[in-house]
C-alpha cells in the first residue's frame, strides 16, 4: 500500500467519522426532545457522547478491529503505515 493509499484510507475513516458525528448530534437532539422529560445540558452532552461512541464502534472500530481485516491489512502495509493508521484510529476513542 502506498503512502497516498494510506492517506486515502485515513481520510476515508475521517469521512465516516464526520458522518457519524453529525448523526450522533442529530439523534441526541431527537432523543432529548422525545424522552418525556427535560434534559439538562450535561445530560445532553453525555447522550451525544454515548451515541457517538456507539456509532464509532458500529461503523469504524468493529471493522477495523476484526481479525480478518487486520490480517489482510497487515499484509498490505508497512510497520510505519500501520502505526499511522493506528494513531488515526486512536483519536476516535
Amino acid at each position: 500500500m502506498s503512502s497516498s493509499t494510506t492517506d486515502d484510507f485515513i481520510d476515508l475513516v475521517a469521512a465516516v467519522d464526520a458522518i457519524v458525528r453529525e448523526r450522533a448530534g442529530g439523534d441526541a437532539i431527537y432523543f432529548a426532545a422525545n424522552c418525556g422529560r427535560a434534559v439538562r445540558p450535561d445530560e445532553a452532552r453525555a447522550i451525544e457522547a454515548g451515541f457517538l461512541a456507539a456509532y464509532r464502534w458500529q461503523y469504524i472500530h468493529s471493522g477495523a478491529a476484526h481479525p480478518h481485516f487486520g490480517r489482510v491489512l497487515s499484509g498490505l502495509i508497512t510497520e510505519p503505515q500501520s502505526q499511522r493508521i493506528q494513531a488515526a484510529l486512536s483519536t476516535l476513542r
